[in-house]
């Protein structure tokens, strides 16, 4: 079963198209974001699958979330520049949008 779920995941980012987002357009699915929070930047990428993977890349580390998370689904439609509020674990948190690639 896990095999099988291993496989999905790998076909499901394989099937995401490489694209570049223009500066106007919100956060979708292969998003990588870059957001400001309590003064530290984070990178997250918007996968179809495997939310709470921790990539190396370089040396940034970058989290893989989902639409359906809770920041995921928070971060969806948003801009860069845009400033939001998201809720993290029933707390309030200003965050952000430095960029979206």
């Amino acid at each position: 079963r896990q095999v099988a779920e291993l496989e999905a995941a790998i076909a499901a980012f394989a099937a995401l198209p490489g694209r570049k987002f223009a500066p106007d357009e919100g956060i979708s699915l292969g998003a990588l974001v870059e957001l400001e929070q309590d003064g530290k930047p984070a990178l997250y990428f918007l996968g179809p699958c495997a939310g709470g993977t921790e990539v190396t890349v370089g040396k940034c580390a970058v989290l893989v979330i989902t639409p359906q998370s809770p920041l995921g689904g928070q971060l969806q439609g948003r801009k860069l520049g845009e400033q939001l509020d998201l809720a993290v674990a029933g707390k309030s948190r200003r965050a952000r949008v430095l960029g979206v690639s």
